[in-house]
């Protein structure tokens, strides 16, 4: 085969590939999941209408009319911008299953668990830090284009969810303690003793996370790799 023939091949199958991505995804939007992630959008932004309207509660309002649908539209916007021609749409999936229960436990809290002594906080506090040391792994195994080692992987992943999670809650005492504030949740405790148990609960949902990814890490990448 000479070398224009081979060209024209390669483009060929470059563009059959583009077309079959394009048409996963546009028959994932269509698919139940797909649409759900839309009607969860309307519905937050009907409650931060709510929030601001009848509730008067602006922190509400902000969080369910513009933090949440971002938080819903962001993976799509990443994934079709950045992730769709390495990572099959079950990478998507995935990402977006992370934000809905970041959804429920949010919006659960706001409307009312956070100011209970059921341990809610301790709760989203372990559930949160446990989610997120699988996303920044799977960002890590984009970045890295599979030349990493999965116990590197976990280490990477958990140092920057710990390192996040020291400043968020530095970010919540000072806050607290300079703005008067109330990003502490639970009644039942004080705010030093807040910061304590919400660090362990973090450490003790990223060892988690870390264990998941350690498990079941290498079946994942190969349902999303491309």
């Amino acid at each position: 085969m000479s070398k224009l023939n081979k060209q024209k091949v390669k483009a060929f199958l470059k563009r059959k590939l583009d077309q079959e991505i394009v048409e996963e995804y546009k028959k994932y939007r269509r698919s139940v999941w797909g649409q759900a992630n839309n009607v969860l959008i309307v519905f937050s932004i009907v409650l931060g209408i709510t929030s601001f309207l009848f509730l008067k509660n602006n922190f509400l309002a902000v969080n369910f009319f513009i933090i949440v649908p971002l938080v819903f539209l962001l993976p799509r916007f990443l994934y079709k911008k950045i992730f769709q021609k390495h990572a099959k749409v079950s990478f998507l999936k995935i990402i977006e299953l992370f934000a809905l229960i970041i959804f429920i436990l949010s919006t659960s809290g706001s409307l009312g668990l956070y100011l209970t002594s059921l341990g809610y906080d301790s709760l989203v506090h372990f559930i949160s830090p446990m989610i997120f040391t699988v996303f920044v792994a799977m960002l890590y195994w984009f970045w890295q284009k599979d030349n990493y080692l999965t116990l590197e992987l976990v280490l990477v992943s958990a140092s920057v969810v710990i390192i996040f999670s020291v400043l968020w809650e530095l970010f919540e005492y000072t806050g607290d303690q300079l703005l008067g504030t109330r990003m502490f949740f639970d009644p039942s405790t004080t705010m030093v003793e807040d910061l304590y148990y919400d660090l362990v609960a973090d450490i003790l949902g990223i060892f988690v996370g870390g264990l998941i990814v350690l498990k079941y890490w290498d079946r994942w990448v190969e349902k999303w790799r491309r």
